[in-house]
């Protein structure tokens, strides 16, 4: 035996190993397999267990991310390793199938690839310029991925006035500021995108609203101030114009706040601002509220008052002056 006390204790392990090798060859039978089998079926690593991210067996990785195969959900990278074993076995059971899978899943990948890329593109030049800004108003890192909490559509900027052209923004599970929030969410997008917006909060979902504002009366910043609402609410919830105020009978319905308590004063306000801002002479009256829908103030368009004729010839019409000259 060597002297060396490191050499004593290599040749003291190999001789360990070989008098104990029935226990080794237990332990790696009856531990290391099913261990490796476990990790294999349930998508974690294989080599030192476990997952590298913050993803699970059933979701992707959201805030820790190490590159797409570690991101995959645990059942997506048990999948894809049952596929490679079965493709080896089929390659030599029947190889035809196996070109054929393969071809069709290159066109898989191509297609997903360039959906990849135009995501990539459009995080790239549409979310991230105005991330930044989102993320501080709702009080989460920046580090965060913009996908997870902002949605902006592609053909947003084309068209912001489509139906599907919709802004949404996440916001956090508990927060008792939700309102400043979506005005200053609100404020962003008018100075981002030069347009005026407006959002509504969904706060079962957690989500923000945000939409480009319809045509709206010119009076209906100075309707809100008599109504005693703030201006940026959506006139249509409010208010209703018909498309031509010139014409005589036209009405508009100004619907009341359930709180006023003296509707004659709001009466007369209202009447006094249609009629300084629409031509002619408008009527008011009030629409008591019923149990089903609230007070109305209907302005209608006054008919002009009919004036006579400036001169009539009763003769005209007499039989013994018809047809003379």
């Amino acid at each position: 035996m060597s002297s060396n006390p490191i050499t004593t204790g290599r040749i003291g392990r190999v001789v360990y190993d070989l008098r104990h090798w029935k226990l080794t060859i237990f332990v790696a039978v009856v531990i290391g397999i099913p261990t490796l089998v476990f990790r294999f079926v349930s998508g974690r690593n294989i080599i030192v267990g476990g997952r590298s991210t913050d993803a699970t067996f059933l979701r992707p990785a959201t805030s820790v991310r190490r590159g797409w195969w570690n991101d995959l959900p645990g059942y997506a990278r048990a999948g894809l390793r049952c596929a490679v074993i079965a493709g080896f076995w089929l390659w030599f059971v029947w190889p035809e199938l196996v070109i054929t899978l393969l071809c069709l899943e290159l066109v898989v990948v191509g297609l997903s690839s360039c959906r990849r890329i135009r995501d990539l593109m459009h995080e790239r030049t549409v979310l991230r310029p105005v991330w930044p800004a989102v993320a501080g108003i709702i009080g989460i890192p920046e580090s965060e991925p913009p996908t997870r909490w902002l949605d902006i559509p592609r053909n947003y900027q084309a068209d912001p006035t489509a139906l599907d052209a919709e802004i949404t923004v996440g916001l956090r599970p508990a927060d008792a500021d939700d309102e400043r929030r979506v005005r200053d969410l609100v404020t962003l997008f008018n100075q981002r995108f030069g347009a005026a917006h407006h959002g509504r909060v969904d706060y079962a979902a957690r989500l923000v609203h945000i939409r480009v504002r319809p045509g709206e009366p010119y009076c209906w910043p100075a309707v809100a101030n008599v109504l005693g609402v703030s201006a940026s609410e959506m006139a249509d919830d409010w208010m209703t114009v018909p498309d031509s105020t010139d014409e005589p009978g036209s009405r508009i319905v100004i619907t009341l706040p359930s709180d006023v308590v003296n509707n004659v004063p709001i009466r007369e306000d209202l009447a006094r601002t249609i009629n300084q801002q629409f031509p002619g002479e408008w009527a008011s009256k009030v629409i008591p509220a019923t149990a089903q829908a609230p007070a109305l103030v209907v302005l209608t368009h006054k008919h002009p008052p009919a004036t006579p004729p400036t001169y009539v010839d009763f003769l005209a019409e007499h039989p013994d002056y018809q047809g003379v000259n």
